[in-house]
């Protein structure tokens, strides 16, 4: 599959080997302060924001920033060093390195706590110091005013959030986790340059050629993330910043396999903390804050609008700036053939100039326009939805991808036994991380909405996310497929099994009351969702209603587990069908004309649906009510996403592939929802072989083809991109 064309900036170019086309957007770099010495960034978990404060280049005096450009008042006198730590409190060490200092939190009033120390390592709950003369590093308590012994000497330390602590062996050759309890540790690592943690994030540098690695969890599990820079800094949610080697460029790391994202530059120095970034102007060393562009991107139907207030509050009071706009609003401000061509217009451009991350669609396919894309040439004979469409925005040259491009008004039309069987020369390839929220009512969205806040600001760290539980019906390879992620893919979770092999002689189908033995099989489903899992995997049989003689919408109603929202994969057939397959699912043409289920005669055409099939009120409900809208928005309960296939789900390697690397983004250290099923698309186009350099499907018949293209189109997330998998570090509870 053919690559982005990647624009090399001469200044970074070591950062941006294997980036994609640099998209600046609107980020703004704000300037708050006259020339600084330096600057101190840190969370204030009890306000839940970001202190900053800078010291004097001249009288070397320590002011804490207001919040408005330039507004600054002196808090101290000189120190040797000062960091936040413990909530959000600013700690110094004294000129000479004599004494340890607290800042009360008004005028200049400090408590000396502490003796001589070597330096201060401080991370969102905890201080360290290390002993100037033995450079063992102690812990700081704050109720009981005392220092415990917490390690040996170290090259350098780095704190994370909720008790990460790192440290480099005094020689620079190994990287050591704190285990959290009297003088223990466990090396994790090889030789590094320096180490820096953020939130559960930790990366190290190579100590030879200066690349960085993220840590992935495990002893001796590391990725390079990125090559060499002048600097790296980590800010209390485990974002990564770098400045160029020469100092040209700010660069920001995406956690999408080694992306990077020009932001600002040139600079003398960067600083991070909280969920802030700062830099010291190149020439005058004035200090700026970064400003970023949209991050998050939610269109939805205009009647849903109020409904989202509460979420984009959420989000930018959490460093995600976001916009929220009705698709109406796009369609009457952009040009296209249809609606949704409208909508994916203004997408891109939103993204060429805000450099968008992720796109929330808010709305069911009786509320958000839905791009029906065609299989068949030359004639259509069927349809299905497909949100890819408003994902995959430019080509490889960075021109629009329309997805028609034989411009017959037929989408995606795949030719199964040609060699270019790829007619419209479809790119595929996610530019944005996009989902949708299947909501039909504005109380739908409030269910919604209110999940996601709770979510993000309770979960994290909490032991019931940290359980699994995996799901199979009678289908090939199932339990084999689930003993697979288990035990390569979760690392740190314990896995609950509910197999067919298991649980279905338990409780054998009774043909006379097939619902009372499908309820024995859901019982144990329902209590351990009610009791708390982070993950539900489903391999099997499916349908619009159900898992295969496991789990159906009935079931649901027996969960009451709004404190433990789990996110669900499943790879059964239609168990993501929230829209209609025309012509095997009632639908209206894009002639307002109703035409009833039925499966199309051999020389039918059949005509284009509606991009909005008309739902609950209408002479005929067309809005398929499936899986997604019963765990997602009809009730508190459920999940907090959810993915599965609008349509077939073909077995034998391809859905299964989408499965494993779903966990395996989430083992990698991706950690949105979004991020980690764009990486899931990313890698199935371009690492299994299945599409050549110009977007064909490569098999070795026409049904491993065709299979190939379901599993990319067919498979949908439902809920909201930016969603912090796990929940978000550090947020007040």
């Amino acid at each position: 599959m053919k690559k982005r064309v990647v624009f090399l900036i001469a200044s970074c170019f070591l950062l941006l080997l294997f980036g994609p086309k640099e998209l600046t957007g609107q980020d703004e770099w704000q300037k708050i302060s006259k020339p600084a010495a330096t600057a101190v960034l840190g969370l204030n978990t009890i306000e839940n924001s970001t202190k900053i404060f800078k010291v004097d280049p001249v009288s070397k005096d320590i002011y804490r920033y207001g919040g408005l450009p330039f507004q600054w008042t002196k808090v101290g006198g000189p120190g040797k060093t000062f960091v936040i730590a413990d909530q959000g409190r600013l700690y110094g060490l004294a000129p000479d390195g004599a004494s340890v200092w607290r800042y009360d939190g008004y005028a200049a009033k400090w408590t000396r706590i502490g003796g001589p120390a070597g330096q201060l390592y401080g991370g969102p709950d905890a201080l360290y110091a290390t002993n100037p003369k033995t450079k063992d590093v102690y812990r700081y308590h704050a109720v009981a005013n005392r220092w415990d012994k917490a390690g040996g000497p170290g090259k350098m330390f780095a704190v994370g959030s909720s008790g990460h602590f790192y440290g480099l062996a005094p020689d620079g050759g190994s990287v050591w986790r704190y285990d959290g309890y009297a003088t223990k540790w466990t090396k994790i690592g090889g030789p590094a340059g320096e180490i820096l943690a953020g939130g559960d994030k930790l990366y190290a540098t190579n100590p030879n050629s200066g690349d960085i690695y993220q840590y992935l969890g495990a002893p001796g599990k590391w990725r390079r993330v990125g090559g060499p820079g002048k600097k790296f800094v980590i800010d209390d949610y485990g974002r990564l910043f770098a400045l160029s080697p020469d100092g040209t460029a700010i660069m920001r790391y995406d956690g999408l396999g080694g992306q990077w994202h020009k932001i600002g530059g040139p600079a003398s120095d960067i600083y991070a903390g909280g969920r802030t970034l700062c830099a010291k102007d190149a020439t005058t060393g004035e200090l700026l804050q970064y400003k970023p562009g949209i991050g998050l991107l939610i269109l939805a139907h205009e009647d849903f609008l109020k409904a989202l207030a509460p979420l984009k509050k959420h989000k930018e009071a959490n460093g995600i700036k976001t916009h929220i706009e009705s698709w109406q609003s796009f369609a009457a401000k952009f040009n296209g053939n249809d609606l949704p061509e409208q909508i994916k217009k203004g997408i891109a451009s939103y993204k060429e100039t805000y450099d968008v991350r992720w796109v929330m669609l808010v709305g069911d396919s009786d509320k958000f326009p839905v791009r029906y894309i065609c299989r068949d040439v030359p004639h259509p004979k069927g349809y299905q939805p497909c949100d890819l469409y408003y994902a995959d925005l430019f080509k490889a040259d960075g021109s629009f991808e329309n997805w028609d491009g034989n411009n017959n008004g037929l989408y995606a039309q795949l030719e199964i036994s040609a060699i270019d069987n790829n007619i419209d020369k479809v790119d595929w390839r996610p530019d944005v991380a996009l989902t949708r929220v299947p909501a039909s009512t504005a109380t739908e969205v409030d269910n919604y909405v209110e999940k996601v806040v709770h979510y993000e600001a309770q979960t994290f760290d909490a032991p019931w996310f940290k359980k699994v539980l995996l799901v199979t019906g009678d289908w090939g390879n199932a339990d084999e497929l689930s003993d697979y992620i288990a035990n390569n893919l979760l690392t740190g979770f314990s896995v609950i099994k509910h197999y067919h092999s298991t649980v279905w002689p338990l409780f054998p189908i009774d043909n006379n009351d097939i619902a009372g033995s499908m309820d024995k099989r859901a019982q144990p489903m329902t209590n351990h969702i009610n009791n708390g899992v982070g993950f539900i995997n489903y391999i099997g049989h499916g349908s619009w209603n159900d898992f295969a003689g496991v789990y159906d919408k009935r079931h649901l109603n027996g969960l009451n587990n709004f404190d433990k929202l789990p996110v669900v994969f499943t790879t059964g057939c239609s168990t993501g069908e929230f829209a209609p397959s025309p012509p095997w699912q009632d639908f209206y043409d894009d002639q307002g004309k109703f035409h009833a289920k039925h499966a199309p005669g051999p020389d039918e055409i059949v005509p284009k649906p509606a991009p909005i099939q008309p739902g609950q009120g209408a002479s005929h409900n067309c809005d398929l009510e499936a899986r997604p809208e019963d765990w997602l928005v009809y009730r508190k309960a459920g999940a907090i996403a959810y993915i599965g296939s609008a349509g077939t789900a073909n077995p034998g390697g391809f859905t299964d592939k989408l499965n494993r690397d779903f966990y395996n983004a989430f083992q990698n250290g991706d950690r949105t929802l979004g991020d980690i099923w764009m990486a899931t698309l990313t890698q199935y186009i371009d690492n299994y072989g299945y599409f050549d350099q110009n977007g064909n499907t490569i098999g070795k018949d026409d049904w491993h083809r065709n299979a190939v293209w379901n599993a990319l189109v067919r498979f949908h997330c439902f809920g909201d991109p930016s969603l912090q998998v796990g929940g978000i570090p550090q947020l007040p509870r």
